[in-house]
């Protein structure tokens, strides 16, 4: 549940939470999207947001993520 200072990777962002929880994540650009955590591959999270599939973000432009 992370808020990014200057110095926050994917791992610090997404501390404290685990596979299937519900989060909304705040990119750079105000973009928010919301949906279970699944995955951090390399430098990229991976949401899944049930029938629309997975959405992909690249951890540098994640600006915020908290759960839902």
């Amino acid at each position: 549940m992370g808020l990014r200072n200057n110095c926050c990777d994917c791992e610090d962002l997404f501390a404290g939470i685990v596979a299937g929880d519900a989060v909304q994540v705040q990119s750079v650009g105000n973009t928010t999207e919301n949906g279970a955590f699944s995955r951090i591959v390399g430098n990229v999270v991976i949401l899944d947001e049930g029938t629309n599939g997975e959405v992909r973000i690249c951890c540098a432009n994640i600006f915020s993520v908290s759960p839902q």
